[in-house]
């Protein structure tokens, strides 16, 4: 007999499959149009079946943040794999030698300090690993400013067991800066200043090949000829609150959602939930307050969190809450969300259809 997900015992994932394969349909329609590889970051899901989806939708590869992510992925049969990270250390790069041996790997480096260990674990099992150099273009997190990326090209050039094969970026947003012309600029700048250093770079003598950038809510601002060869939108398979601020999507476009159940109404306005910060995280949103949005309820606030309940202020929530009634619930950062639970019910409609694992959740190493 079916389940209706009503039944499910609270908190957990729920994944609207419909809204999942439409979400995965207009991501690489998007990736058609502006002729850009899509590589989907599945650091948002973690989950084997969904990035297959994703593959045979047209990506060539994938993108994910880990090498444990990798491995589960690998061992799914998905790849190529570009892990969109820097690899330091002496068990990560004996691991990322053993994943290279079964799939085709690429990393980042932004150092030579990084890059030799890399180039030595290579070159001792005679093999070549292909690396993006990482452009710092506005997010400041990791990578080399534009202007030196030429002499770290130079000394990355000689070194064995590497191929500096292209160049990589996540930009970012500026703070308080997510007008859709705010985003607009910065995909134009960002592509723009990708284009112009892997020129430089092919000038000193690198084969640049491919040129990664993007975000789910950059995707829609990107066209042909833009400067990137392939972009990284990972959010976009789920969308959660962070992409309706930004423009990106709608709540119909949400296929993620908590969901959780009313345990106490400990006020005439107020109503807690089982699903607290271990559930949908302490991320706060671009532009909404509070910390996540009750679906079929306009007007609920998740004001605060702890590490087991939600609270709701209902005081100009559309209508009231019982105990034991139970609410769906989009977060604000998705990707958190997502690895905080070991398993996602699939819906159709009402109904569960299948349970996935979260195989590569907590694969943070």
């Amino acid at each position: 007999m079916a389940q209706h997900y009503l039944s499910i015992d609270t908190p957990a994932v729920l994944i609207d499959v419909a809204i999942l394969r439409a979400n995965i349909a207009r991501m690489a329609e998007m990736a058609q149009t502006a002729q850009l590889e899509h590589w989907p970051h599945t650091k948002t899901h973690k989950i084997p079946e969904i990035a297959k989806q994703q593959v045979a939708a047209g990506s060539p590869g994938i993108c994910v943040a880990k090498i444990g992510e990798a491995e589960v992925m690998a061992k799914a049969g998905l790849g190529p794999i570009f892990i969109a990270n820097h690899i330091v250390g002496e068990a990560k790069l004996a691991r990322l030698a053993q994943l290279a041996q079964d799939v085709e790997v690429s990393v980042c480096v932004d150092s030579m300090a990084a890059a030799e260990p890399l180039s030595a674990a290579f070159e001792r099992r005679g093999a070549r690993l292909q690396v993006l150099m990482e452009i710092d273009t506005g997010a400041h997190r990791c990578g080399v400013p534009p202007d030196g990326a030429p002499a770290l090209a130079r000394k990355l050039l000689p070194l064995p067991g590497l191929e500096l094969a292209g160049i990589m970026t996540y930009a970012g947003l500026l703070p308080g800066k997510f007008s859709e012309d705010d985003q607009r600029q910065v995909a134009k700048l960002e592509a723009e200043t990708m284009a112009r250093v892997a020129e430089e770079l092919r000038a000193v003598g690198a084969d640049i090949r491919r040129i990664s950038g993007g975000s789910t809510p950059r995707a829609r601002f990107y066209g042909a000829g833009c400067g990137l060869t392939e972009f990284r939108p990972g959010t976009y398979v789920y969308n959660d609150v962070n992409c309706i601020d930004l423009g990106a999507a709608t709540e119909a476009d949400c296929a993620f959602t908590i969901l959780a159940t009313v345990v106490s109404r400990p006020g005439a306005q107020r109503a807690t939930l089982d699903a607290g910060s271990k559930a949908l995280t302490t991320d706060a949103a671009k532009i909404s307050p509070g910390h996540g949005r009750v679906l079929k309820c306009a007007g609920a606030a998740i004001t605060h969190l702890d590490e087991e309940h939600a609270y709701v202020d209902l005081s100009e929530a559309e209508h009231e809450l019982a105990i034991g009634d139970k609410v769906r619930i989009v977060p604000n950062h998705v990707c958190p969300a997502s690895n905080l639970h070991d398993r996602a019910y699939i819906i159709e409609r009402e109904e569960v259809v299948e349970i996935l694992p979260i195989a590569a959740r907590g694969r943070s190493q």
